[in-house]
């Protein structure tokens, strides 16, 4: 019982908790060595699924999660390097780690369902197939579980856990809507003339959240040897069930 307090009890607070984003949690690495990654996975990141965004276009930008997915990681980890350009200030820190928060479950989500029941095997020895599947759907993924083992970010997962809800919960509208302004349905399995639809819509919600708590304490336990205590715990289901009465679930 033990190991698992110690498992769970650790919690970033809002506002500043005193972390530079420009420093790692491993003491071998430096500011300079965070600064080395961040170019490298940016260089990656802002190629390769930079590449993958403009060459699927705007006109179908809006609707599909896992444009949202590559274009919020290109975003913040953009926004993790610029912090090693400038003075630190607190605010743009806090800001960054709560992006953060919602970006990196949210394209772990993604990256699963697009490769466990999107995915058809359209890679071949020709480059060009690679870019939706491994630019759009794996390279975001792999840079940022790289940020993620190396900066210093402690979740906050009492308040990030709705920041994240809230963010995944605005895709409906637009997989709702997506047919009257784009012409066609985003996903066949989601075209809302079924309960099958609002099954997935629940499930895609449902592991974006579960996600984000096992990421948070995973992150929390190594990074701080603490995660949450077990009457925290068990609060999490009443949090949830109070996010969805206010979101008219």
């Amino acid at each position: 019982m033990q190991a698992v307090d110690l498992i769970l009890q650790a919690s970033r607070t809002s506002g500043s908790d005193g972390l530079q984003l420009t420093e790692s949690w491993i003491s071998g690495l430096s500011g300079n060595g965070m600064m080395y990654i961040r170019i490298v996975t940016n260089l990656l990141s802002t190629t390769l699924t930079g590449y993958s965004l403009f060459k699927w276009g705007i006109a179908g930008f809006p609707w599909f999660m896992s444009d949202w997915a590559a274009f919020t990681s290109v975003l913040v980890q953009l926004m993790l390097l610029w912090s090693h350009t400038r003075a630190y200030d607190p605010l743009y820190d806090n800001l960054v780690k709560a992006i953060f928060e919602i970006v990196f479950p949210f394209n772990m989500m993604t990256t699963l369902l697009y490769w466990t029941t999107y995915y058809e095997g359209q890679m071949t020895s020709d480059w060009t197939t690679w870019v939706y599947p491994l630019f759009m759907h794996a390279v975001p993924a792999a840079t940022l579980l790289v940020e993620y083992f190396t900066n210093n970010i402690i979740f906050d997962w009492e308040r990030g856990a709705a920041r994240t809800l809230w963010a995944i919960l605005s895709y409906i509208p637009l997989s709702y809507f997506v047919k009257d302004i784009w012409g066609n349905w985003a996903y066949s399995f989601i075209t809302w003339d079924s309960w099958t639809s609002h099954t997935w819509v629940i499930a895609v919600v449902a592991i974006n959240q579960i996600f984000f708590y096992a990421f948070s304490f995973l992150n929390n336990y190594i990074k701080t040897g603490q995660g949450v205590s077990r009457e925290q715990l068990a609060q999490i289901p009443a949090q949830f069930e109070n996010i969805l009465k206010v979101a008219g679930i």
